[in-house]
């Protein structure tokens, strides 16, 4: 029928984990896309720099980017959700711009921090 909720995966996860163990609550697993190969390339990419891969508007890796690098190298195709559980194993991490503002004031940084 149109406009009904879907069905939930597993109405009851407490009995579903007794039965069969955490497998049965999480849902599937995707296949992997990447061969071993691929990671070791993938690996020293972006090494490179965005400039490399035909990005200029400026030098910073995002997930987008990422994806869309894989999407060129390999001719897969991952979402940015994906891209970003993918990254995570090779501890990658969000880029942060080397130079600093001529305008910055340590002092108030420091207390900003202190504050965190």
């Amino acid at each position: 029928m149109a406009g009904r909720p879907a069905a939930p995966v597993c109405p009851r996860p407490s009995l579903a984990r007794r039965r069969h163990g955490d497998a049965a609550v999480l849902g599937p697993i995707s296949r992997e896309r990447l061969s071993p190969q691929q990671w070791a390339w993938l690996e020293g990419e972006p090494r490179q720099g965005p400039l490399a891969h035909g990005f200029v508007n400026d030098q910073r890796w995002t997930l987008g980017r990422m994806k869309t690098l894989i999407g060129r190298l390999f001719h897969v195709g991952y979402t940015v959700e994906g891209t970003s559980k993918l990254t995570r194993p090779l501890d990658w991490s969000a880029q942060i711009p080397v130079h600093q503002a001529i305008e910055r004031n340590e002092t108030a940084v420091a207390v900003w921090k202190a504050e965190m």
